[in-house]
């Protein structure tokens, strides 16, 4: 089995020319992955998948605010000491999140 090589999560602001605006990276010294991303009400970026840097199991749902400019707002783990990942995100009313994705009760992802 090939061994995970550090890999953050890049995002990208852009204008409709195409042109950059801004770049930021996330995530720490291992592998995370971004499955699914919105616009919120307030209008902040949302991201969302899993990370193995941080949290209780090997990888855990991991959820990422980020302001239009590109600023870090917040960063959040959710899970236990199974394999958790986020495959969609959608808003609340009340302004929270709705997470749907996988939770491997056995050592799998199913």
């Amino acid at each position: 089995m090939r061994a995970l090589q550090p890999s953050p999560v890049q995002i990208q602001g852009r204008i409709p020319n195409g042109d950059s605006l801004w770049s930021r990276t996330f995530g720490g010294p291992s592998n995370e992955r971004c499955f699914t991303s919105i616009i919120g009400t307030d209008s902040n970026f949302y991201m969302a998948g899993d990370a193995r840097s941080y949290g209780a199991g090997d990888k855990d749902v991991w959820l990422v605010a980020v302001s239009p400019a590109g600023d870090s707002l917040w960063s959040r783990i959710f899970g236990d000491q199974h394999d958790e990942e986020c495959r969609a995100i959608q808003q609340a009313p009340d302004g929270g999140f709705f997470i749907i994705g996988t939770k491997g009760m056995d050592g799998t992802d199913e």
